[in-house]
């Protein structure tokens, strides 16, 4: 992810990313709001690069049935063995891909 900011400018108009984080909101708040040290990419301005935390069913002005360990069930719905866990999705919002690699899938573009 670091190394996006980079490949991502130039390519508004054919790509956008979206990270998404499924630990706890209160372990990322911090760092979503002010990204410092190993998470300092994350500060980087890039128009087509959105940063977003999946909150819980916990966190009361959510009504939705995540439970707080999102991580199992997101596992078993979109079939993740390993983190970080990449997917190409089309403007309909279909999975067209599963690159194991970010970076290179976003090189061969």
């Amino acid at each position: 992810m670091k190394q996006f900011e980079k490949l991502l400018r130039g390519k508004e108009k054919n790509l956008q990313v979206i990270s998404i984080s499924i630990n706890r909101y209160g372990l990322w708040k911090s760092i979503l709001e002010k990204p410092t040290g190993t998470f300092f990419f994350l500060s980087a301005d890039v128009d087509n690069w959105k940063h977003y935390n999946l909150r819980s069913s916990q966190d009361e002005r959510l009504k939705n049935d995540i439970p707080l360990d999102n991580n199992e069930q997101l596992q078993k719905r979109l079939n993740v063995t390993f983190y970080p866990a990449y997917f190409v999705v089309d403007r309909s919002g279909v999975i067209i891909a599963r690159p194991i690699s970010a970076v290179d899938y976003i090189k061969d573009l």
